[in-house]
């Protein structure tokens, strides 16, 4: 049966899980980007396309803070293995797995963006404050439909779709995925839906290594 080992920066815990996996080993850091402008100005900036979208940038602070999670991982890289370093294409994710690349001395590896990873599409609350709504769960607003908004079923689906794609790799042993808040907690969840997992800081990451037994 696979199991799935999950490490995180204030937990670990040992688990089993139920569905196949290839028989070789993966281990995945699953990374969230360093604080940006956004986290400070408190401004949706979720999509490109529209209109009111405003770009969001690493701050000094994130900088920093992703550099600390670069050595963490550091200390958990296996330098033979091959490596694949994954990012949303937004500037704030872009930036930090540039940051990971380069302190981790992968700077030789392509940085690969992928869309199924980008932030939960707020639709017209773009470039809108967060104080200006009172939700239940910032992380995952009521009601998207009312504001043309990205759903939990429209999120998990292409994330879905963006682990079956890379878990079926056999070219790859260790997968760095840059993406954000709540599109990560709900991957962790993909991964192993019957615990409950931690909301990741700015620059907090998990890792799960995967293998058959």
């Amino acid at each position: 049966m696979p199991r799935i080992v999950i490490i995180a920066v204030t937990l670990i815990m040992t688990l089993l899980h139920a569905s196949s996996m290839p028989a070789k080993e993966k281990t995945l850091f699953l990374v969230r980007h360093g604080e940006a402008d956004h986290n400070i100005n408190g401004r949706y900036s979720t999509n490109p396309e529209h209109p009111a979208y405003t770009p969001s940038y690493l701050t000094d602070k994130g900088k920093e803070q992703v550099k600390c999670t670069a050595d963490a991982i550091d200390t958990q890289l296996n330098r033979e293995a091959r490596i694949a370093l994954f990012a949303s294409p937004l500037p704030r994710t872009v930036q930090t797995a540039e940051i990971l690349a380069s302190h981790l001395r992968l700077t030789q590896h392509s940085i690969i963006t992928d869309n199924r990873l980008i932030e939960t599409n707020l639709g017209n609350r773009e470039g809108q404050l967060h104080s200006q709504f009172d939700d239940k769960d910032p992380w995952f607003p009521d009601d998207p439909s009312t504001y043309d908004g990205e759903t939990t079923e429209q999120i998990n689906a292409r994330l879905q779709s963006f682990y079956d794609e890379i878990i079926s790799d056999n070219h790859t042993d260790i997968l760095i995925i840059v993406t954000h808040g709540s599109p990560a907690l709900l991957f962790a969840h993909l991964i192993q839906p019957d615990i409950s997992h931690i909301r990741l800081e700015t620059a907090g990451f998990g890792v799960f290594v995967i293998t058959d037994e």
